[in-house]
C-alpha cells in the first residue's frame, strides 16, 4: 500500500496531519519533539555549510523549542535547524521518494450561485442569499447540486437536492462537507469569490463557530491581501488545500491571455463556452427559468473539471509538492519550495541549515540583458536559445553561499570582460561580472542540486518519449499512465529549476545574498552579449562585411539573427532546409567553441552554456523590446506544412 501525506500543519503544540496510511485516510494530532543544532567540541556526524561541527539539541515540545529560540534570539546565528516543523515531520517520515496516488486524493470542484439584486455580489459583505451550491468529485465525476427551486434532473452523474430555503441549503451542504472532508478544493476564482462568500454567508446565518466546521481541524483562518489591484479577503480552511484553477492557470501555463474569465479560457483551451444567459438580467434568469439556471451552474464545474482532464495543472501542482516535500499550496511560493528542497538535499549529507534572518534588499539590482531591437521588417530570421540559462550559470560559476569568497575582485564588469580587459587569475576561483569570486575546488550545494535535478529532468523526459513510443507501438493503456507520470515529473523539475533564481533573488530566502543574485544576472548578461558579438564577427567574416549588426534582437537567453544577406548570396532552392543545415553544421558548433573560450577566460568551474537553434522564419517584424511577430516554418526541428505565426507582446486582433 502507498503511504503518503495529504496535509501537515503546525498549530500550537501539535502537528495536524492528514495522511493516507495502508490505503486508509486518517487525521491525527502529532506531538512533535523538535531538534536544533549547536556548535560542539565533541565528535558529531552533523556539520554546517561552512564546516562547523554541531550536535543536536532535543526538546520535549514545540512550545519548549520556541521558548529556547526566544531566549537566545540575540545569538540565533549559533543555532541551526528548521523551525517550520511540519516540513521536518514530512522529511523524517518520508525520507525516500513519495509514491503518491492521485486517485486517493479527494479533489472537489466548487461553484456557487448568488442572488443578484444589487449588482455583482460582494464576497466580503455576502448580503445576497445563496441560490445554489454545486460540487464535482474529480475522481468519480459525481456532481451534487443543492438548490432552492424545482429542477428536473436528467443526468446520471448528477444528484439534485432541493432545499426548503437558503438556511436548509447551507445545513445540508455542511453535512456533506464535514463528512466528506475533501483534500483539495478548486474552481474558477474560488479563492476570492466562492470560498469567501460561502464563509462569510455561513458566519452571517449560522454563526462563526459553524463556519469553522468547514475545516477538519475546526479552524478557518482569514486574511486580507492586495492582489490584482484591489483589496481581497481570503480564507484558509485548515487541512484543506485551496488550489484555485484560475491561479494555477496563471502560474503554470506561461501564456498571457487577453481575458481570464472561465468563459474565455474554456473557449481557448476546450473549444466550448459557459451557458449564455437568455434573459436581460441575471435575476430574470434564476426567477423565470430555474432549470437552465442550474444547468449553467453545473456547466461551470464541468468546465473546470474538463480543464483539469486536459491540462492536469492540479496533478502538476501535486507533483511539485511531493517532489519538494511541501504542502500543496506551497507550490505558489518559490521561496518556501526551494527552502525545503535545499533542506532535504542537505539533510542527506548531514549538513544542517542556518536559522532564517531577514536581510535588507538594496535598490533594484541589475537584471537580464535586453537589446534595443532593430525595428521593422526582417527576412530570414533564425533564433538561438540558451538551455535553462540561470540554472546552468549557477553550475558554470559554482554559485553557492558557501563557495563565495569573502573578498571580491574589484574593477570587474560585463563590458570589461567582453573586451577581455580583466586578467582573471588561473587559480582557485572563477569570477562573475559583479566581481564575486567562487571557488572551483569543490562543487557547491546549489550547483550540485541544480545539476542533479537537471539530469533527472532529462532522464524523465527520455522516459516520457520512450513510453509514448511504446504506446504508439502497442496501444496498451498502461503506457498512458507512464506518459502522464513521467511528463509531470519532468515538468515539475523544469518549473522548480526555472523558479530557483526567483528564490535566490528574494530577500526572504534563507540564503539570500545580493552578490549571489547579481552574480547570476550579470553572468547571464555576459553570456548573451558575448555570443551576440561572436555571431556578428562570424557573419561579417563570412559575408565580407564590416561592422554590420546581424543580431536583430537579444533577450535574456536568446538571440534573433538575420540571415537574409546569406540567403540572397547563396539563393538556395529550399531556404528553410538550407538554414537548418547551416545552424546545425556551422553556427551551433561555432557557438559552442565561443562559449568554451569564455569559460576558459573566466576560469569557470565547468562550461555549461548550451545554445541551440529554435525557429526559422521567412519574415519577422519587431516594434519594440519583447514585441515581435515571426512567420515560422520550423521550430526546433519540427517542420510545418503551413507556416505558424509566433506573436510575442503584441495583442492579436480579435476576429469573428
Amino acid at each position: 500500500m502507498n503511504n503518503f501525506y495529504i496535509n501537515v500543519i503546525q498549530r500550537g503544540n501539535f502537528l495536524l496531519v492528514r495522511e493516507i496510511e495502508n490505503g486508509k485516510r486518517i487525521n491525527k494530532k502529532v506531538k512533535w519533539k523538535p531538534e536544533f543544532y549547536v556548535p560542539t567540541q565533541k565528535t558529531s556526524q552533523f556539520k554546517t555549510l561552512n564546516g562547523t561541527v554541531v550536535s543536536p539539541l532535543s526538546f520535549n515540545s514545540i512550545k519548549d523549542s520556541k521558548e529556547f529560540l526566544e531566549n537566545y534570539k540575540e545569538q540565533n546565528h549559533l543555532i541551526y535547524g528548521l523551525n517550520n516543523f511540519q516540513y521536518s515531520y514530512i522529511a523524517e517520515k518520508y525520507e525516500d521518494y513519495i509514491n503518491w496516488d492521485i486517485d486517493k486524493i479527494l479533489i472537489i470542484t466548487l461553484d456557487i450561485e448568488v442572488a443578484c439584486e444589487n449588482g455583482f455580489p460582494n464576497a466580503q459583505e455576502a448580503i445576497e442569499p445563496l441560490l445554489a451550491i454545486t460540487v464535482k468529485n474529480h475522481s468519480n465525476k459525481a456532481i451534487i447540486v443543492w438548490g432552492i427551486g424545482e429542477y428536473k434532473n436528467e443526468k446520471s452523474n448528477v444528484r439534485y437536492i432541493q432545499c426548503e430555503n437558503e438556511l436548509n441549503l447551507l445545513k445540508q451542504f455542511l453535512e456533506f462537507w464535514t463528512t466528506t472532508a475533501p483534500d483539495v478544493v478548486t474552481g474558477w476564482n474560488t479563492q476570492f469569490f466562492d470560498l469567501p462568500y460561502l464563509c462569510n454567508r455561513i458566519s452571517k446565518l449560522l454563526g462563526e463557530e459553524v463556519m469553522h466546521t468547514l475545516s477538519p481541524w475546526g479552524f478557518v483562518g482569514e486574511q486580507h491581501i492586495r492582489q490584482y489591484g484591489k483589496d481581497q479577503q481570503k480564507f484558509n480552511i485548515l487541512g484543506i488545500s485551496s488550489l484555485d484553477y484560475l491561479d494555477l492557470y496563471r502560474k503554470f501555463t506561461y501564456t498571457n491571455r487577453e481575458s481570464y474569465t472561465l468563459n474565455y479560457i474554456s473557449e481557448v483551451e476546450l473549444g466550448t463556452k459557459k451557458d449564455i444567459n437568455p434573459y436581460d438580467t441575471f435575476k430574470e434568469w434564476y426567477t423565470k427559468d430555474y432549470q437552465s439556471f442550474i444547468d449553467y451552474n453545473i456547466k461551470d464545474v464541468e468546465l473546470v473539471d474538463a480543464l483539469e482532464d486536459k491540462m492536469k495543472l492540479i496533478e502538476l501542482a501535486l507533483t511539485l509538492a511531493y517532489e519538494a516535500k511541501v504542502n500543496y499550496m506551497d507550490v505558489y511560493s518559490q521561496v518556501r519550495m526551494w527552502d525545503i528542497i535545499i533542506y532535504n538535499f542537505l539533510k542527506t549529507k548531514n549538513i544542517v541549515i542556518p536559522m532564517k534572518s531577514l536581510r535588507i534588499k538594496n535598490a533594484k539590482y541589475e537584471g537580464a540583458y535586453v537589446k534595443e531591437p532593430q525595428t521593422g521588417l526582417h527576412n530570414w530570421v533564425m533564433s538561438f536559445d540558451l538551455n535553462s540559462l540561470y540554472p546552468h550559470l549557477i553550475m558554470q560559476y559554482n554559485i553557492s553561499p558557501e563557495t563565495m569568497a569573502p573578498e571580491g575582485m574589484g574593477e570587474v564588469n560585463v563590458e570589461k570582460l567582453l573586451g577581455k580587459e580583466v586578467e582573471v587569475p588561473k587559480g582557485k576561483f572563477t569570477v562573475t561580472p559583479n566581481g564575486a569570486r567562487f571557488t572551483i575546488e569543490a562543487q557547491g550545494f546549489l550547483p550540485e542540486l541544480m545539476e542533479k535535478m537537471y539530469n533527472e529532468r532529462v532522464k524523465f523526459k527520455k522516459w516520457t518519449l520512450q513510453a509514448k513510443q511504446k504506446f504508439e507501438e502497442t496501444k496498451d493503456k498502461k503506457y498512458l499512465n507512464e506518459i502522464s507520470k513521467y511528463n509531470n515529473i519532468q515538468m515539475a523539475r523544469k518549473i522548480a529549476l526555472n523558479s530557483a533564481y526567483g528564490a535566490i533573488g528574494n530577500q526572504y530566502f534563507r540564503y539570500y545574498d545580493e552578490r549571489l543574485a547579481t552574480a547570476v544576472t550579470t553572468s547571464g548578461q555576459l553570456s548573451i552579449r558575448w555570443i551576440e558579438n561572436k555571431v556578428n564577427d562570424y557573419l561579417n567574416k563570412v559575408l565580407a562585411t564590416t561592422d554590420v549588426d546581424y543580431i536583430i534582437a537579444a533577450d535574456t537567453d536568446s538571440i534573433y539573427v538575420r540571415f537574409d544577406e546569406l540567403v540572397s548570396k547563396v539563393t538556395p532552392k529550399d531556404p528553410v532546409s538550407f538554414l537548418a543545415k547551416i545552424a546545425t553544421e556551422k553556427i551551433e558548433p561555432y557557438i559552442t567553441k565561443c562559449y568554451e573560450e569564455l569559460a576558459e577566460y573566466v576560469n569557470a568551474y565547468q562550461q555549461k552554456m548550451d545554445m541551440a537553434r529554435e525557429v526559422i522564419a521567412d519574415k519577422g517584424i519587431w516594434t519594440a523590446k519583447k514585441r515581435y511577430i515571426l512567420n515560422v516554418y520550423d521550430s526546433e526541428g519540427v517542420r510545418y506544412a503551413e507556416p505558424q505565426i509566433k506573436v510575442m507582446g503584441i495583442e492579436a486582433v480579435k476576429s469573428s
